[in-house]
Protein backbone atom coordinates (compact mmCIF):
# COMPACT_ATOMS: atom_id res chain seq x y z
CA UNK A 1 0.00 0.00 0.00
CA UNK A 2 1.04 3.31 -0.91
CA UNK A 3 2.03 5.74 2.02
CA UNK A 4 1.08 9.56 1.68
CA UNK A 5 4.43 10.46 0.93
CA UNK A 6 4.87 8.21 -1.95
CA UNK A 7 1.91 9.12 -3.37
CA UNK A 8 2.78 12.79 -3.55
CA UNK A 9 6.32 11.96 -5.13
CA UNK A 10 4.47 9.93 -7.95
CA UNK A 11 1.96 12.92 -8.11
CA UNK A 12 5.13 15.31 -8.37
CA UNK A 13 6.84 12.79 -10.96
CA UNK A 14 3.92 12.60 -12.99
CA UNK A 15 3.49 16.16 -12.65
CA UNK A 16 7.30 16.81 -13.41
CA UNK A 17 6.71 14.55 -16.81
CA UNK A 18 3.73 16.57 -17.97
CA UNK A 19 5.41 20.16 -17.46
CA UNK A 20 8.60 18.43 -19.72
CA UNK A 21 6.19 17.45 -22.25
CA UNK A 22 4.82 20.33 -22.71
CA UNK A 23 8.03 22.36 -23.24
CA UNK A 24 8.87 19.61 -25.83
CA UNK A 25 6.08 20.08 -27.54
CA UNK A 26 6.98 24.30 -27.72
CA UNK A 27 10.16 23.51 -28.54
CA UNK A 28 9.33 21.35 -31.43
CA UNK A 29 6.36 24.02 -32.24
CA UNK A 30 9.30 27.00 -32.15
CA UNK A 31 11.45 24.59 -34.56
CA UNK A 32 8.67 24.06 -36.74
CA UNK A 33 8.04 27.79 -36.73
CA UNK A 34 11.72 29.01 -37.26
CA UNK A 35 12.01 26.17 -40.67
CA UNK A 36 8.86 27.60 -41.83
CA UNK A 37 9.92 31.20 -41.61
CA UNK A 38 13.59 29.74 -42.93
CA UNK A 39 12.02 27.86 -45.89
CA UNK A 40 9.67 31.13 -46.78
CA UNK A 41 13.11 33.82 -46.65
CA UNK A 42 15.12 31.38 -48.89
CA UNK A 43 11.88 31.09 -51.64
CA UNK A 44 11.64 34.85 -51.20
CA UNK A 45 15.11 35.69 -51.87
CA UNK A 46 15.97 33.05 -55.02
CA UNK A 47 12.71 34.32 -56.48
CA UNK A 48 13.12 37.64 -56.00
CA UNK A 49 17.23 37.00 -57.76
CA UNK A 50 15.81 35.01 -60.33
CA UNK A 51 13.51 38.16 -61.33
CA UNK A 52 15.24 40.93 -60.63
CA UNK A 53 19.22 39.88 -61.67
CA UNK A 54 18.35 37.14 -64.10
CA UNK A 55 15.23 38.64 -65.70
CA UNK A 56 13.16 35.82 -65.32
CA UNK A 57 10.16 33.68 -63.64
CA UNK A 58 9.37 30.67 -62.32
CA UNK A 59 6.27 30.90 -60.32
CA UNK A 60 3.41 33.68 -60.83
CA UNK A 61 3.33 36.57 -59.18
CA UNK A 62 0.18 35.06 -56.69
CA UNK A 63 2.32 32.52 -55.20
CA UNK A 64 5.18 35.11 -54.86
CA UNK A 65 2.86 37.31 -53.18
CA UNK A 66 0.81 34.64 -50.78
CA UNK A 67 4.46 33.42 -49.50
CA UNK A 68 5.80 37.19 -49.55
CA UNK A 69 2.56 38.05 -46.94
CA UNK A 70 2.57 34.54 -45.63
CA UNK A 71 6.23 35.49 -44.38
CA UNK A 72 5.41 39.06 -43.38
CA UNK A 73 2.53 37.23 -41.01
CA UNK A 74 4.89 34.77 -39.55
CA UNK A 75 7.57 37.41 -38.76
CA UNK A 76 5.28 39.50 -37.00
CA UNK A 77 3.38 36.68 -34.85
CA UNK A 78 6.87 35.10 -33.90
CA UNK A 79 9.13 38.24 -33.44
CA UNK A 80 10.77 36.19 -30.84
CA UNK A 81 12.31 33.71 -32.96
CA UNK A 82 13.63 35.69 -35.67
CA UNK A 83 16.84 35.67 -33.92
CA UNK A 84 17.26 32.12 -34.98
CA UNK A 85 16.06 32.66 -38.26
CA UNK A 86 18.75 32.66 -41.26
CA UNK A 87 19.87 35.88 -43.35
CA UNK A 88 18.68 38.21 -40.31
CA UNK A 89 19.67 41.85 -42.04
CA UNK A 90 17.72 41.43 -44.91
CA UNK A 91 14.55 40.56 -43.21
CA UNK A 92 14.39 43.11 -40.30
CA UNK A 93 11.94 45.73 -41.75
CA UNK A 94 10.62 43.22 -44.19
CA UNK A 95 7.10 44.15 -45.52
CA UNK A 96 5.57 41.48 -48.63
CA UNK A 97 6.37 44.49 -50.81
CA UNK A 98 10.21 44.04 -50.14
CA UNK A 99 12.35 42.27 -52.78
CA UNK A 100 13.91 44.64 -55.23
CA UNK A 101 16.35 46.05 -52.24
CA UNK A 102 17.39 42.36 -50.73
CA UNK A 103 21.51 42.59 -49.99
CA UNK A 104 21.36 39.34 -50.27
CA UNK A 105 20.44 38.68 -53.98
CA UNK A 106 24.22 38.75 -54.52
CA UNK A 107 24.82 35.96 -52.21
CA UNK A 108 26.36 33.14 -54.72
CA UNK A 109 24.26 30.51 -52.31
CA UNK A 110 21.02 32.24 -53.76
CA UNK A 111 22.46 32.90 -57.09
CA UNK A 112 23.61 29.38 -57.37
CA UNK A 113 19.88 28.44 -56.03
CA UNK A 114 18.47 30.63 -58.45
CA UNK A 115 20.21 29.39 -61.43
CA UNK A 116 19.69 25.72 -60.92
CA UNK A 117 16.14 25.70 -60.77
CA UNK A 118 16.17 28.27 -63.71
CA UNK A 119 18.24 24.96 -65.60
CA UNK A 120 15.83 22.27 -64.12
CA UNK A 121 12.90 24.48 -65.30
CA UNK A 122 14.14 24.74 -68.99
CA UNK A 123 15.11 21.12 -68.97
CA UNK A 124 11.82 20.08 -67.50
CA UNK A 125 9.87 21.62 -70.15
Amino acid sequence: MFQQSNLFDLLDTSKNIIEEKQVNKNNTHEKAIIELINKRRRQVLVHSCIYYRLNDSLIDDYTYDKWARELENLQDMYPDLLEDCIYKDDFKKYSSATGYDFKSLGDPRILNRAIKLLRFSKQNI
